[in-house]
């Protein structure tokens, strides 16, 4: 390992090498991870589903705690009541802060290991990965002297680990050159992803401007569906929990599109994969994860729903006319009609 950050990297690496062996593509095996990164950070999304729940049951009492005090949310007395209230219905307004954090090297380490497949899937070590670029640059190769424009001789050996997808690329056109650099049994990397080149960039004049903005596309729909299913019945616009998603809304679609234009094919078909997926999570958490009822309210609930005690008199005449329970209740529940005897009065 070369850095402390390797701990991350080597075991996402490690799956990511795995799915590329199963179906040696390394197209289906970036959208397999994307699924498999998604099953592992599904526990995290999980309790941030049952703390908005939770939240958005007491959100009334929130409410008129609020117009307690003026909607003055620095009043000492109202934070005070507020952090009681929280104690109370056991939330923490920080539980949704955790689990982002977490999920923040884990998605560092995704985009590393996709984006350096030479690295962390073949085992291609430093002084390789030099050796080889430098050979491919010296013999003319155009993806590699493009890629070295302009960089000095130190710096060769850094931006060639950013791009491993256009070395991993020119590798396999140029074969003949570079095999008796690379590790024994090195065999090359397939990133033809149905005749897609995983390893180029897109062009705002060619088809390819499509994928920064199926990016952005996917991570505004990802956006709008949480915010409409996280809202809650009027909503206040000027909450400040609202104002936050709709900020959210505009800008992760922008820093998508910005990752679809500056990362390559790979990068960008692997974010496009976590967005869908991410999509599919919000909508269906909710179906299977219930809002936390009140005790008192259930208590009431379930009263209501108990059979009402019959005194004697009530016993007796039902078994009088020969009614059921159920017959006698509802025979209960049915407007009396006025006595006609009576009206003729």
């Amino acid at each position: 390992m070369n850095n402390l950050l390797d701990i991350i990297y080597v075991p996402i690496a490690w799956v990511l090498r795995l799915l590329y062996l199963l179906t040696s593509n390394y197209g289906v095996a970036i959208i397999l991870f994307a699924v498999v990164a998604k099953v592992l950070m599904l526990p995290a999304g999980i309790k941030n589903e049952r703390n908005r729940l939770r939240m958005q049951a007491f959100q009334p009492k929130m409410k008129a705690l609020a117009e307690k005090y003026g909607n003055n949310n620095r009043d000492p007395r109202y934070q005070q009541e507020l952090q009681e209230l929280y104690t109370k219905e056991n939330y923490s307004p920080f539980a949704g802060c955790l689990p982002q954090l977490i999920q923040l090297p884990l998605i560092f380490g995704m985009w590393n290991a996709v984006r350096r497949p030479l690295t962390y899937l073949c085992d291609v070590t430093p002084n390789q990965l030099e050796e080889v670029v430098n050979t491919l640059k010296n013999a003319g190769v155009e993806s590699i002297t493009g890629m070295l424009q302009d960089v000095s001789a130190e710096n060769t050996l850094k931006i060639a680990q950013t791009k491993e997808l256009i070395v991993a690329d020119a590798i396999n056109q140029n074969w003949d050159k570079v095999s008796g650099l690379l590790p024994e049994g090195f065999q090359g990397i397939n990133i033809d992803f149905f005749g897609i080149n995983l390893g180029l960039d897109p062009e705002l004049t060619s088809w390819s401007v499509i994928v920064p903005i199926l990016c952005c596309l996917t991570s505004f729909l990802t956006s709008f569906i949480t915010m409409r299913i996280n809202r809650p019945p009027n909503a206040d616009k000027n909450d400040p929990t609202q104002k936050s998603m709709n900020t959210m809304m505009v800008i992760m679609p922008l820093f998508s599109l910005w990752i679809g234009f500056s990362m390559f094919f790979g990068v960008a078909l692997y974010w496009i994969a976590s967005n869908l997926l991410s999509m599919l999570q919000a909508a269906l958490l909710p179906r299977f994860i219930k809002a936390p009822v009140d005790p008192a309210v259930a208590r009431r609930e379930a009263r209501k729903k108990e059979p009402k005690k019959l005194n004697y008199n009530q016993i007796q005449k039902m078994e009088r006319l020969g009614l059921s329970p159920e017959e006698h209740e509802q025979s209960r529940k049915e407007p009396e009609t006025e006595n006609p005897d009576k009206e003729q009065e």
